[in-house]
């Protein structure tokens, strides 16, 4: 995977603007809730594990804010499609687990940030997968799932009865079982039903 230059940053207006119009389109966000998903740090990086070891999570999450300013490194990986290179050029990679190989950006259409997508890297799996989720959602859900390796997946049109994704389906399920007893009032029935519509 080959790194490319930092971009050219906007200015401090632009990118005002620009969070207001991405929050406003996130349909699962109330408005004066928005502001919630918008991080002060620039960046916060949590790693745990349980005391088995069998089962960990790691994310480094940066500020959507500096992303939108230029601050930020692009990537590219030569044994992708031509398309999806391109794709991956111009995402704005605002959290991954570092050294691990994967990361998640986002990808603005059209010029603006009315048309956003989500995008989840997998070097290990040579993927590139759109996501099924917006970004306030994308912030919930990595919250819920303590950053468990390959949890984007969920969100991904795949089959995980393909010996690649067997793997990462039982960590999924484990990660699900574990947290659904330590968190009983947080709901996880929503990425339950998302695990076993793809087994």
């Amino acid at each position: 995977m080959d790194e490319y230059e930092r971009s050219e940053h906007q200015s401090g207006q632009d990118v005002d603007a620009a969070l207001q119009e991405l929050m406003s389109v996130s349909p699962n966000t109330p408005p004066d809730a928005a502001g919630a998903h918008l991080l002060q740090a620039e960046r916060v990086y949590v790693r745990w594990h349980r005391d088995d070891y069998y089962l960990d999570g790691e994310f480094a999450l940066k500020s959507l804010h500096s992303c939108l300013s230029g601050n930020y490194v692009t990537f590219e990986d030569s044994r992708l499609a031509e398309d999806q290179r391109e794709v991956m050029r111009d995402l704005k990679i605002f959290e991954e687990a570092p050294g691990s190989g994967r990361m998640t950006g986002i990808r603005f259409q059209g010029g603006g940030t009315s048309e956003s997508e989500i995008w989840f890297y997998d070097m290990n799996q040579l993927k590139l997968e759109s996501l099924d989720i917006d970004y306030t959602t994308y912030l919930d859900t990595l919250l819920a799932t303590g950053g468990v390796a390959g949890w984007q997946y969920l969100f991904a049109d795949l089959d995980f009865r393909n010996d690649a994704f067997r793997g990462i389906a039982k960590d999924l399920g484990e990660m699900l079982s574990y947290f659904r007893q330590v968190f009983p009032d947080r709901d996880y029935e929503p990425l339950l039903h998302r695990l076993e519509a793809r087994q």
